[in-house]
């Protein structure tokens, strides 16, 4: 099974690249996969089909061939055996596997990674990952003699990432995506309501500059170590102002050296050249439950964030955020953005 990993840092534009990457050929984008069995499943939360989870046709048969191609969980966590009888199965056995998979993701895709992790709980999550992208490339095939698609994950944790690359069955491929740190910065300065049928499911609070900037060293750090874990020929670095600049062109770039057979490039499905469509992402950012969109760039960030605030992030990131490309020099912002301070 080939699984494209997005990993990376939060608000850097994962959701439009993951249904950039589904809108060309041979790829399934397929949203945060780690939140399936952590909350979308079990509060029956909207796909981007616009319909809840466990009403989305495709969804519901992965769980299906999920629930009937592996072994249940038994009480203790461990995966039981393939004899066990469907009574036991089905007693509360998909919700059940799912609380334990979840229990072993806290644990397992946690920055930290693997190292201090009980073996059975990831011997566990191995198991019930496999079983899960079994079905969904089943599923996502269509045709039981096709040729499975690529399955884009865009969970970012880099945690998580190191978890797949250890699960056996899986040819992982890792896109570390990263955007100037001022702009996730500043969008992580917003709060965003509560809106179910728009794919938020709780508030979203602001956090702090500081917070957020180390954050954000982090967690790409991490993600430089997992590329490096996968190799150069399974790994590529993308730029969020690569990816809106030119949509189509970045995709073909990075499928271009995986592919084993032509996939037309993203952006030329259906309606015109740039405009892509959603499939069955569970979870991400409110673009995935939009019909169609076109990507384009949000720079705010460059008329309204206080110079203060920039100067703050350049000396938090400065050292990675120039290996990425980025030049950390003040903007100077908007009177409006200067009258409200940091």
């Amino acid at each position: 099974m080939r699984v494209i990993y997005i990993a990376g840092y939060g608000r850097s534009g994962s959701t439009l690249l993951d249904i950039a990457l589904g809108n060309a050929g041979g790829v399934a984008g397929l949203g945060e996969l780690t939140a399936l069995s952590r909350h979308v499943w079990p509060r029956d939360e909207y796909c981007a089909c616009g319909e809840r989870v466990r009403a989305c046709t495709f969804w519901s048969r992965v769980v299906e061939r999920w629930e009937a191609g592996a072994a249940p969980v038994g009480r203790a966590g461990q995966l039981g055996q393939m004899g066990q009888k469907n009574e036991e199965a089905r007693a509360g056995g998909i919700e059940r596997r799912l609380a334990h998979l979840a229990r072993a993701q806290r644990h397992l895709e946690a920055l930290p990674g693997i190292a201090r992790l009980p073996h059975p709980a990831r011997a566990l999550h191995r198991r019930e990952t496999h079983a899960l992208f079994a079905a969904i490339s089943r599923e996502a095939a269509g045709d039981p003699v096709a040729p499975p698609p690529f399955l884009v994950d865009s969970s970012k944790l880099p945690g998580r990432g190191f978890a797949l690359a250890a699960t056996p069955g899986i040819d992982l491929h890792v896109i570390h995506l990263v955007r100037d740190p001022r702009a996730v910065v500043w969008s992580m300065s917003k709060s965003i309501a509560r809106e179910l049928e728009r794919g938020v499911q709780k508030e979203i609070r602001p956090r702090a500059s500081a917070y957020v900037a180390m954050r954000w060293a982090l967690v790409n750090r991490a993600a430089e170590r997992l590329c490096r874990k996968v190799g150069a020929q399974r790994s590529a670095r993308v730029r969020y102002e690569d990816l809106v600049a030119d949509p189509a062109g970045t995709i073909a770039t990075v499928l271009h050296p995986w592919r084993d057979r032509e996939m037309p490039l993203a952006g030329t499905h259906g309606g015109g050249e740039g405009v892509l469509y959603p499939a069955h992402q569970v979870a991400g950012s409110r673009h995935r439950m939009k019909d169609s969109l076109v990507i384009r760039a949000d720079e705010a960030w460059r008329n309204e964030m206080p110079a203060a605030r920039q100067r703050l992030v350049g000396v938090l990131t400065g050292a990675m955020a120039h290996r990425y490309g980025y030049r950390t020099e003040t903007i100077r912002p908007s009177s409006a953005s200067l009258a409200a301070g940091v």
